[in-house]
């Protein structure tokens, strides 16, 4: 996926970032200002594999809980991150891409991008990754 990235939008991730690595917080390994210590890029999204997180330069890095090893990331993963970025930091939200005219609203979740599991749960949709909408096959 091609992410909208320019060069404001990456001096809001170096300024998240910053925050997050000047924190004295102490944290375990999983929250986010340890593990953006850790690998040095903003955290934006956790599950029970690993994290997504940005770079500066807008590569989205996999951190696994289990390996501890960064890893690359697939297209779909790339979205999720995008989308959980917007969702967290507004700023960001210029990174998502825009809705081709051809695409069609998500069967699966309505538009919404994502799933309610209950009245209080809602968990990321894994036909459009969040974005609500799907490109024609």
């Amino acid at each position: 996926m091609q992410l909208n990235w320019n060069s404001q939008i990456s001096a809001h991730v170096s300024e998240r970032l910053a925050e997050l690595l000047e924190s004295r917080q102490i944290d375990s390994p999983c929250e986010t200002a340890d593990l953006a210590r850790r690998i040095q890029a903003l955290p934006v999204y956790t599950d029970m594999s690993g994290a997504l997180a940005f770079t500066v330069d807008g590569r989205v890095l996999f951190f696994s809980w289990e390996t501890e090893q960064i890893q690359p990331t697939n297209d779909e993963w790339v979205t999720v991150a995008a989308v959980a970025a917007a969702e967290k930091y507004p700023e960001l939200r210029e990174i998502l891409p825009r809705r081709p005219a051809t695409a069609a609203t998500c069967d699966k979740c309505g538009g919404t991008g994502k799933l309610q599991l209950t009245e209080e749960l809602g968990v990321g949709c894994g036909t459009c990754w969040g974005l609500g909408w799907v490109e024609p096959a």
